[in-house]
């Protein structure tokens, strides 16, 4: 990916970083980073260096209106447009004020009321010469598809869901089930989530590569050479057919997935990460070693990448669960307990199944 050079832009004390002033003294600082036609913009609070850790998340996902605006032009039409939607209210600036001083985590939830990432798509077709210019463009590794989790029961303001925006828009459909920004463009996948979840899984950045293989070894030789670095490369969905997708684990990267494929062709069915699988289910249910493959291994595709220790370290060992033989009948009781809220969700309360007419099964005479 190149770095957008956003020293020329007027995202300097512009409406967003002024947005919570003068409670909030600080301001929105952007990076922009452009792959192939696709521009990631990076939103954070100014000078935050309290934060060891910061968790990731989609804020938005938006579509210049000129196809002629250059990337930084773009950006900044994208903080323009979170402007519009963040809670500017006193009260709201007051309680950032006081997760400030206490040190925590400023999301997105406490900046905005949106359930959904935010869907600004453009109207206007590319032309053939646009996509000549994509295709110029791209690169062996390139980002082919963004996976965007989402709650079926979720709304915008307009009271219209995410399947019913995208539905709605000029995007091209290359899939049943995908969306394409563009002429090869970006490729919008929204996943819904299960009944059953209590939580929704992590937004998957999939980028396109030549071969896995090679993509592997590359990342095992970066960090060999950079020191506090550690990542762990697992496969999913691989068989003897289907060389899967490779999906990387770093702690310092929380919220977001980051997968690389190297399959030319779309595909309707998406391959779901563990904590996909996980979604429903407890944490205090479940046993540390839940992931094992087999019981002595996590799996045999991992590769852990320490910089300490060797580059192709054997897969992770299992660890020994506190919970063993402390089971009884209120375990599950007491792990319900500790999250109460979702007893009181007014959505399902409200949830009402519906019902589809069947033909009666009458047998053959």
């Amino acid at each position: 990916m190149d770095e957008i050079d956003l020293s020329a832009s007027t995202n300097k004390n512009d409406a967003l970083d002024s947005a919570y002033a003068p409670f909030l003294n600080q301001g929105f600082n952007s990076i922009g980073l452009e792959s192939s036609g696709t521009i990631i913009h990076l939103l954070s609070l100014s000078n935050d260096a309290d934060a060891d850790q910061c968790d990731l998340s989609l804020l938005s996902v938006t579509d210049s209106e000129n196809d002629n605006d250059d990337a930084a032009k773009c950006v900044q039409e994208t903080r323009d447009e979170i402007f519009r939607h963040i809670d500017k209210s006193p009260q709201n600036a007051m309680k950032l004020v006081v997760l400030k001083a206490l040190k925590q985590t400023i999301s997105p939830q406490n900046l905005t009321s949106l359930e959904l990432p935010l869907l600004v798509l453009s109207t206007n077709t590319v032309s053939n010469d646009d996509a000549a210019n994509v295709e110029k463009r791209t690169s062996s590794t390139k980002l082919r598809e963004l996976a965007i989790p989402f709650n079926h029961e979720s709304t915008y303001a307009d009271g219209s869901s995410l399947l019913q925006k995208l539905s709605q828009s000029n995007l091209t459909r290359p899939k049943t089930g995908l969306y394409q920004m563009g002429n090869g463009g970006l490729v919008l996948r929204p996943v819904p989530s299960a009944t059953s979840d209590m939580t929704l899984p992590f937004p998957s950045f999939i980028f396109q590569c030549d071969s896995l293989k090679t993509k592997q070894q590359a990342l095992i030789n970066a960090a060999e050479g950079q020191k506090n670095i550690g990542v762990a490369l697992s496969k999913l969905g691989c068989n003897g057919i289907d060389p899967g997708q490779m999906l990387i684990h770093n702690h310092d990267v929380q919220g977001l997935e980051l997968r690389f494929c190297e399959a030319r062709q779309l595909s309707s069915s998406f391959v779901e990460a563990q904590e996909s699988l996980m979604a429903g289910s407890l944490d205090d249910l479940q046993n540390v070693n839940v992931m094992v493959e087999g019981g002595k291994t996590r799996s045999q595709h991992d590769v852990k990448i320490d910089a300490n220790k060797s580059s192709n370290q054997g897969a992770t060992k299992t660890r020994a669960d506190v919970m063993n033989g402390l089971g009884d009948c209120w375990v599950e009781f007491r792990a319900n307990i500790k999250s109460p809220l979702r007893f009181f969700d007014k959505k399902a309360r409200t949830r009402t199944v519906p019902r589809i007419a069947k033909a009666p099964d009458i047998p053959y005479e």
